[in-house]
């Protein structure tokens, strides 16, 4: 909690004026902590369903392992036909798919355009701060 309000108070100082470079690399170091702490929350609130759908159970078990069984024997490949010859077998069909798609996925040799030699204009700190800053309506209209 106390991440989110410091990251809404620079919010807020920042719309009102341009953040200190100190302030700007706070509230980026603030960002990637946040997003550190939802990505454990979600792992605990994963874990805690597991651990409940585990105790507690599925009535439809049954039910949903049938339907996937069936699923899963539906989109079985057991032939493919190239060229009016049946190849069966999986190795035989491994082979096959990899062949056709391996002729049509090869990497072209063009001539790309390079970026060495070009010189970027560099963002200032306070420029980079306004790219984080919220935008208001008007700003859109």
């Amino acid at each position: 909690m106390e991440v989110k309000n410091r990251i809404a108070f620079l919010d807020a100082k920042g719309e009102n004026g341009a953040l200190m470079e100190v302030e700007v690399k706070e509230i980026h170091e603030l960002s990637v902590k946040l997003h550190s702490l939802a990505r454990v929350q979600n792992g605990i609130n994963w874990q805690k369903s597991r651990m409940n759908w585990l105790q507690e159970g599925d009535a439809n078990s049954n039910f949903f392992h049938e339907a996937m069984s069936s699923r899963r024997r539906h989109n079985a490949i057991n032939m493919v036909s190239v060229g009016g010859i049946n190849v069966e077998g999986v190795q035989n069909i491994c082979a096959t798919v990899y062949k056709h798609f391996s002729t049509h996925f090869q990497p072209l040799c063009a001539a790309r355009p390079s970026v060495d030699g070009l010189f970027f204009r560099k963002l200032s700190y306070g420029e980079a701060g306004n790219l984080t800053k919220l935008f208001f309506i008007e700003e859109v209209k």
